[in-house]
């Protein structure tokens, strides 16, 4: 009888069909719930991603329809005064007490003088009280 003396590199596997078809299913189930979680987590990045498209779309749109209303200051001043109007030929008018202020018979920044000849009165628009008086 010839007895070999057997190695390291001469033995077989001896894992039965079951084990190795368990240990594919292992891989299997592994790489399975690897790829369920990346495609779970580009799902999440792509709602984001819409979200954000969707937020910056809208505010686009909101600071688009915004209506601005430019107002253009006059470069000069003009006073209307009706034609028919009779002036008194000596006299003073006054308006405002001594110092700018903000009582009503002060005036601070006036801006505006209208002369009205129905009542024979002034109105002034003051800037700064942002108010119109009546003298």
């Amino acid at each position: 009888m010839n007895y070999k003396k057997l190695g390291a590199y001469d033995s077989q596997s001896v894992n039965s069909n079951s084990q190795e078809l368990s240990t594919a299913e292992k891989n299997t189930s592994c790489l399975h719930i690897r790829r369920k979680l990346i495609l779970n987590i580009l799902a999440g990045i792509a709602v984001i991603l819409i979200l954000l498209a969707i937020m910056f779309a809208t505010t686009i749109l909101i600071f688009e329809n915004v209506d601005t209303q430019t107002i253009k200051p006059t470069t000069g001043r003009s006073i209307n005064i009706n034609a028919t109007t009779t002036w008194i030929q000596h006299a003073t008018t006054l308006a405002g007490g001594r110092e700018g202020g903000r009582r009503l018979n002060q005036l601070y920044n006036p801006d505006s003088v209208y002369v009205d000849d129905d009542d024979r009165s002034i109105l002034i628009a003051e800037w700064e009280n942002d108010r119109i008086v009546k003298w």
